[in-house]
């Protein structure tokens, strides 16, 4: 028969299994990104699943159709390499990243984008 601390303790550890596993949203976050020397207002929301964090990157207002070829250039020297990478335009405009972070083993936040916390 299990004693009660051996229970209590295998019943920890399936609940921090379990907490670690859980899905977890973080954002939006106002901040700026560089694309082609230039700065451009953005908008970071995250998706955290186990020990994966998806990234998604929106600009705040629509690229005028004579620049966006020149963003999603930008964009890729910028995050090519970078796991899950994808670029696209929204139907309104707006210049829409991915990509994934991979081995995360803590809860993602902004600061561990360097941009501090939700205003």
């Amino acid at each position: 028969m299990i004693d009660r601390r051996r229970a209590l303790a295998l019943g920890l550890l399936a609940w921090a299994n379990l907490a670690y596993a859980a899905e977890t949203s973080g954002g939006p976050v106002n901040t700026i990104l560089t694309l082609g020397g230039e700065p451009m207002t953005v908008s970071v929301t995250w998706l955290q699943s186990g020990g994966v964090v998806i990234l998604k990157i929106v600009s705040s207002s629509p690229i005028g159709e004579e620049l966006r070829p020149a963003k999603l250039e930008a964009a890729d020297k910028l995050l090519k390499n970078r796991p899950g990478y994808r670029a696209s335009y929204s139907s309104n405009g707006q210049l829409v990243l991915t990509f994934r972070i991979t081995g995360w083993n803590k809860p993602f936040t902004a600061q561990d984008m360097g941009i501090g916390t939700k205003p």
